[in-house]
């Protein structure tokens, strides 16, 4: 006798539960088909069938039978009016799913139909009919109001003296008054006068009251998107790619979603909330779907900033909104994920408290405080709490002795952002959002997946290369590979009369993605041109001697944006972790065009401010990991002090000098490179490397590594405040802490 693995009987309740939610959705889009389309059908009878037919019968009739003509032809109508049809396609619709409840339903239609036609020809019946209902409705109402005099009278008899002796003074004289209305009729009129002027102050209130809540239900609307089980745009986990281990993650709370039987069965407690952190574009709102339809479920987000509003209190209704829309899918469905996307917009730190800044409190004054905030807390801390309906089903079941059933549904809160610091500690204590997953971008294989994924809804050539993609997007978030693929390559290719997709047309596609459109300046000054050439020649040559681990994708001279002309390289393969001297050699790259037009112009020119700020950047870095003495904090916007600052520009100089040296060096590169832009404009990786060992003879790259780590050597400054230089010749004997004192000119 085997046992049964529990994962496997929770995976397969789950599966079971999936399947149950999606045959009652379907079976709830069947019923309102048929519903829709009995109408629809009612309502072509009647405009052209019914009525013609009536116009019909009324022509040949004389003015005695032209009544009896009219009622009877209506009275038959009925039958085949809109309501009619369409109450009948929906019974009909759910013969297999209600059995003797539709043979009631078909019934009770029938009568309803047969006492309209009888109504409608016979005026003894139309009488007994109104009669009927009017004294149904007499002894419900006299139902009604001995129901409330018993509440009213428990209500005082379980309460203490005072409230006994008042209530049951109120109570008897209500009924005296009533009595004392019904035997004189002054009495009668006097009070009808008094409820009549009373009705009218209430319904001024109303009628006030009404517009107001109107206004603000209004205001409170904002766009939600709402995907149920079995809805057409429902994904699953077949559908997000990339992201393997993120899935495995996941897949424990999946299953708890669909079946909670055993869990709840063990005292566990389900958690409320995730919170989603990565860059723009990693794919956090397809993962939340995902979730949604693997496990069954509905699925309900809303933006972050439709929750802001102009008018204090209506980011509170919205909401107040929202949650209840979740609440009301949780219950049909058996449970529901509520997403706010960039959450951040609504989460921010309240007071100035991590990041959060002023602006709570200032924009509270025209609702755009921390209302909606306060009210998301409130619904994560009562998602567990009994509704009024849960509470007196709960009194039912205690009255019986009977174990209260569990809840059976569940609202699992989830929220994305790429700030996950400025967000209110409230909000990501445990028991609000109690885990936090990270959404990085895609390694190596989980880019190879998604590229294969998209490659595969589209008609490609054979020229099109997998790991050349792969290699080519260590950059790319999925967003951007999902864009390049499918849009702006299918794009290039159709406007170039093509029906296949191919590499070329790919290549491109990440190029307008990282560089921007291609905007050619038609005429321009041929010395300008000759400037641009040797500036990216140069960016070039250094790239491809200094950066080894990295490939030249293209060298261009054609405008990009704000760029007359650029150099695109790739990671040969992804870098988490790298040594400084990567840096140093960055820095190099990034002065070799401003380097590169005074050495083989004469002069400098502008148009390297981006090659600056690279420098700038990569100083930045430097600094942070301790290059020039103790590491600096990146987010201190201070200076660094002027005795660094002289670190800095020697450092700078230094480097400007090297940066010289290597290109005079390889100057045959760089003239033949240059040469071959003037000439093509645009060269691709492996033509411009092509050019560059052609000019140097068929000579491979220089090893940078002991020309880069010697410039390490002798530009990092210690942990004693001196250049490494120095520091070989001997320490201070001062067991104080030196002062940084670099060498001056």
């Amino acid at each position: 006798m085997s046992l049964m693995d529990p994962k496997n009987d929770m995976a397969q309740a789950g599966e079971d539960k999936v399947k149950r939610n999606r045959a009652a959705y379907n079976a709830k889009a069947s019923s309102d088909f048929y519903g829709g389309a009995g109408w629809v059908i009612g309502l072509f009878i009647t405009l052209f069938i019914a009525t013609p037919a009536i116009w019909l019968l009324l022509q040949t009739a004389t003015r005695s039978t032209f009544n009896d003509r009219l009622l009877i032809g209506i009275s038959i109508a009925w039958w085949f009016n809109p309501l009619s049809l369409g109450a009948l396609g929906y019974i009909a619709s759910n013969i297999r799913a209600w059995r003797f409840w539709t043979i009631f339903a078909l019934f009770i239609w029938a009568g309803v139909n047969v006492l309209v036609s009888a109504a409608i020809v016979n005026e003894t019946a139309r009488i007994l009919i109104v009669n009927g209902v009017l004294l149904t409705g007499y002894i419900l109402f006299g139902l009604f109001v001995l129901y409330i005099q018993l509440r009213v009278f428990l209500w005082a008899a379980a309460g203490k003296a005072g409230r006994f002796f008042f209530g049951i003074l109120g109570w008897a004289a209500f009924n005296g008054l009533v009595y004392w209305a019904i035997i004189n009729p002054v009495v009668l009129n006097a009070i009808l006068i008094v409820l009549a002027f009373a009705f009218q102050i209430l319904f001024a209130i109303g009628f006030a009251i009404i517009q107001f809540v109107a206004i603000f239900w209004f205001m409170a609307r904002s766009r939600v998107e709402i995907i149920r089980p079995g809805d057409p745009k429902t994904i699953t986990f077949d559908d997000y790619k990339g992201q393997p281990n993120l899935l495995k993650m996941v897949r424990q709370w999946i299953s708890l979603l669909s079946d909670r039987t055993q869990f709840q069965k063990m005292g566990g407690q389900f958690i409320n909330g995730l919170l989603l952190a990565g860059e723009p574009g990693t794919g956090k709102t397809l993962l939340a779907k995902a979730m949604a339809g693997e496990a069954g479920i509905a699925f309900i987000s809303m933006e972050g900033s439709g929750f802001r509003a102009m008018f204090w209190g209506v980011d509170v209704l919205k909401m107040i909104r929202f949650i209840s829309q979740a609440r009301k899918l949780a219950k049909e469905y058996g449970a529901c994920i509520a997403y706010i996307d960039e959450i951040d917009a609504v989460g921010m730190s309240r007071g100035g408290v991590m990041g959060g800044g002023m602006m709570g409190g200032m924009g509270g004054m025209m609702g755009g405080g921390t209302g909606a905030l306060t009210r998301l807390l409130y619904e994560m801390d009562g998602v567990s709490e009994l509704s009024r309906w849960e509470k007196l089903r709960a009194r039912w079941y205690q009255w019986r002795k009977k174990p209260v059933p569990p809840r059976d549904w569940h609202i699992l809160f989830m929220g994305s952002t790429n700030r996950p610091d400025v967000l209110d500690p409230a909000l990501t204590r445990p028991g609000r959002f109690d885990r936090t997953v990270v959404v990085n971008k895609p390694d190596r294989t989980g880019r190879r997946e998604i590229v294969k994924y998209y490659l595969s809804k589209l008609q490609i050539d054979d020229s099109v290369d997998i790991e050349a993609i792969v290699s080519d997007t260590a950059w790319a978030t999925p967003a951007r590979i999902m864009s390049a693929i499918t849009k702006d390559a299918v794009r290039l290719a159709l406007f170039d009369n093509r029906d296949k997709v191919s590499q070329h047309d790919i290549e491109l596609a990440f190029q307008e993605q990282a560089m921007g459109l291609e905007n050619p300046v038609e005429e321009m000054q041929e010395d300008q041109r000759r400037q641009i050439a040797y500036h990216e020649a140069g960016h070039a040559v250094v790239q491809y001697h200094l950066r080894p681990d990295e490939r030249i994708v293209r060298v261009s001279i054609i405008r990009r944006s704000e760029a007359l002309g650029y150099v695109l390289p790739v990671p040969n393969y992804d870098i988490y972790s790298l040594p400084l001297r990567t840096f140093v050699a960055d820095i190099l790259v990034s002065m070799a065009g401003h380097v590169a037009v005074k050495l083989f112009l004469g002069e400098y020119w502008t148009g390297a401010t981006g090659d600056f700020q690279n420098v700038r950047a990569r100083l930045w870095q430097l600094a942070h990991y301790g290059y020039f003495g103790p590491p600096l904090d990146m987010q201190v916007s201070a200076g660094i002090g002027k005795d660094k600052s002289d670190v800095v520009e020697k450092f700078w100089r230094k480097l400007e000098d090297q940066t010289g040296k290597i290109l005079s060096k390889h100057s045959a590169e760089v003239h033949a490179v240059a040469k071959a832009l003037l000439e093509r404009n645009d060269l691709t990786g492996k033509a411009c490397i092509e050019v560059i060992r052609s000019a140097a003879n068929g000579a491979e790259a220089d090893d940078s590594g002991p020309l880069l780590k010697a410039l390490v050597e002798e530009t990092i400054v210690t942990g004693n405040g001196k250049d490494a230089k120095k520091a070989k010749k001997g320490r201070s004997s001062s067991t104080a802490t030196p002062k940084l004192k670099p060498k001056k000119k």
